[in-house]
């Protein structure tokens, strides 16, 4: 058995019809076995998992079918609810553990479903670290590899340009050889030839240099006469033309001076004859 507490919530609308078409007493009546109809309604064919999930909620159906059987006696409910929900005691003790039960089974799915999902993310972590670590040593290997090849490739390009030096060097010292050969019987030739036309040339030019020595002292002799009478000339010229210049002088500066006494008195008259200021008192008057 199911006990099933409902709260109801009415107000009366028409208090003539509320008053000769029910009554207080009849209200009551009527109320609780419509409310206990109501509650058979609601919990009928639910499970005891169901009905107790009523407990807090409304019960519209309950509602609509309480308004429906007092509409003409001036009554009107506004709300029904579910207040509380009573199982039997060993119902809701059995019901309780199962909950608790089910919880626990939940919680300890939950549990193992991440400690799966841990398991799962580490193996995956470690798959790839492996992964990782193979494709880093396969990279070193080829790198090694390549870096084995170019050092063989480089030792052979240097044997190459060795051999290729050596006999570059062997040539070019069979060929100086044979040039500084060649270079030194013509040097030999060449400075033979060059004694030869040396001492020549040295006659020669010994004798032009003595030659050229006379006619230049000759020249100078000759040029120092010429010098020594056009200074002379020179020298009377300039005498002549300075007594001009201080003849024409001195004349020059007499004259110049009248000139400038002259333009200064004409100079203080016109400043006095401007001014009218006449002093023709005492001496300088």
């Amino acid at each position: 058995m199911v006990d099933v507490d409902v709260t109801l919530v009415f107000l009366i609308a028409n208090a003539e019809d509320f008053v000769y078409k029910l009554g207080a007493s009849r209200f009551d009546e009527m109320l609780t076995g419509c409310v206990e109809e109501g509650i058979r309604l609601l919990v009928r064919g639910r499970t005891h998992n169901d009905v107790y999930t009523l407990r807090g909620n409304a019960a519209g159906n309950m509602l609509d079918t309480l308004n429906k059987k007092f509409d003409e006696t001036g009554v009107q409910f506004t709300r029904c609810i579910v207040t509380d929900v009573k199982l039997p005691r060993d119902l809701r003790e059995s019901l309780e553990t199962t909950t608790k039960i089910k919880k626990k089974l939940e919680l300890e799915v939950k549990e193992f479903e991440f400690k799966i999902a841990e398991q799962k993310r580490a193996s995956e972590q470690e798959v790839t670290r492996v992964n990782r670590q193979t494709e880093q040593m396969k990279v070193q290997e080829e790198g090694k590899k390549w870096m084995e090849e170019k050092s063989m490739q480089q030792k052979l390009i240097v044997a190459n340009n060795n051999k290729d030096l050596a006999m570059i060097e062997s040539q070019g010292k069979t060929e100086v050889m044979i040039r500084e050969a060649t270079a030194s019987l013509k040097r030999a030739k060449a400075e033979a030839e060059s004694t030869k036309v040396k001492k020549v040339m040295e006659m020669q030019a010994e004798a032009q240099a003595k030659r050229i020595t006379a006619q230049q002292e000759m020249k100078m002799i000759v040029a120092e006469a010429k010098g020594e009478q056009t200074k002379g000339e020179k020298e009377a010229a300039a005498i002549k033309v300075q007594a001009q210049a201080e003849a024409a002088s001195a004349t020059t500066l007499a004259e110049k001076r009248v000139y400038e006494l002259e333009m200064r008195e004409k100079q203080i008259l016109t400043e006095l004859a401007r001014d009218g200021r006449f002093n023709l008192i005492g001496k300088r008057g």
